[in-house]
């Protein structure tokens, strides 16, 4: 198995064990989400978890799109970084701030196109 399907199977297994709820979780067409071994993992848990998958080329109605934006715009305020491990300091600093403020990650989701995900 490939590393990021490994990766990826492993945040799907803690996601499902997260909750006594079903889940339904919504993807992009990255190529891990559909590898066979995705699928059949996802299908051996059906009755915890269950994928959706955005159409291809829509990126105003994947969620993630917005947060990008919001943390590029926050990282725009800022010195540039003079290297790449600069780069990525910053980015994860900004994203654990982000964690911690849930009114700014939903409010991500007031935006028309990405409203479906919020129900």
């Amino acid at each position: 198995m490939k590393p990021k399907t490994a990766t990826f199977i492993k945040f799907l297994h803690r996601l499902a064990r997260s909750t006594n709820r079903k889940i339904f979780l919504i993807l992009d067409n990255l190529q891990v989400h559909r590898a066979k071994v995705v699928r059949k993992w996802v299908d051996q848990h059906e009755k915890r978890i269950e994928l959706f998958f955005l159409p291809s080329y829509c990126p105003e109605l994947n969620p993630d799109e917005y947060l990008n934006n919001t943390v590029k715009a926050q990282l725009r305020n800022h010195p540039a970084p003079r290297t790449q491990d600069q780069l990525q300091d910053r980015l994860r600093s900004r994203m654990k701030s982000n964690q911690r403020r849930p009114h700014l990650v939903r409010n991500l989701f007031k935006h028309p196109h990405v409203q479906y995900a919020a129900a």
